[in-house]
């Protein structure tokens, strides 16, 4: 049991921080845990490792696969096709930069009571299939950025509209960008 117990540290604790704090995501499940473990190990360990991803749906198919990580990151060169020239090259310092407010955004999460969100579920089961429909639910409580559903048309066409990102104030200070929770149940919809 031990000598599991340290393999399992080594090489899968790390990817399971977001896991852990959110639950099963099913698709992107795989993903969160890759972006736990870059932002859980120290950037210099990181160049010339193998990682190794696998994924399985209930059984019935599964994935596998791995990624060498490397301090440059861009397009690769394709044999037999055009060299491709100023294409977007970034680093690994600022893929992971890009990671590393998640425990933050974590923290800013909107708890609610399990009678609340069984409601808001029951809502969103009720219109699943609904037809001229917007959602009565504003978008406050969601992150900046976060697409939401604004209406279902008559032919089932959804639209969806993007809650802004705030800019900084004039002292450079970041806002949340999240409303006060209103203690209300919502059939948001999202």
């Amino acid at each position: 049991m031990a000598a599991s117990e340290r393999l399992f540290s080594a090489k899968t604790k790390q990817s399971l921080l977001l896991s852990r704090r959110v639950g099963n995501m099913y698709t992107p499940s795989l993903y969160s845990c890759l972006a736990s473990l870059l932002i859980s190990t120290s950037l210099n360990d990181l160049p010339g490792k193998r990682i190794g991803l696998f994924s399985y749906g209930s059984g019935l198919a599964a994935s596998m696969f791995s990624i060498r990580v490397t301090d440059q990151i861009g397009l690769p060169e394709v044999s037999g096709l055009p060299k491709v020239t100023g294409h977007p090259t970034f680093t690994l310092h600022s893929l992971v930069s890009g990671l590393l407010d998640i425990n933050h955004r974590l923290e800013q999460r909107t708890q609610i009571e399990p009678e609340e969100f069984t409601a808001v579920l029951e809502c969103r089961e009720k219109h699943h299939t609904a037809s001229n429909y917007s959602p009565t639910a504003t978008p406050e409580l969601l992150f900046p950025g976060t697409f939401h559903l604004t209406l279902v048309d008559n032919k089932f066409r959804r639209t969806y509209q993007r809650k802004p990102f705030l800019r900084p104030d004039l002292n450079g200070n970041s806002p949340n960008g999240r409303g006060t929770p209103n203690n209300h149940t919502h059939c948001n919809g999202f």
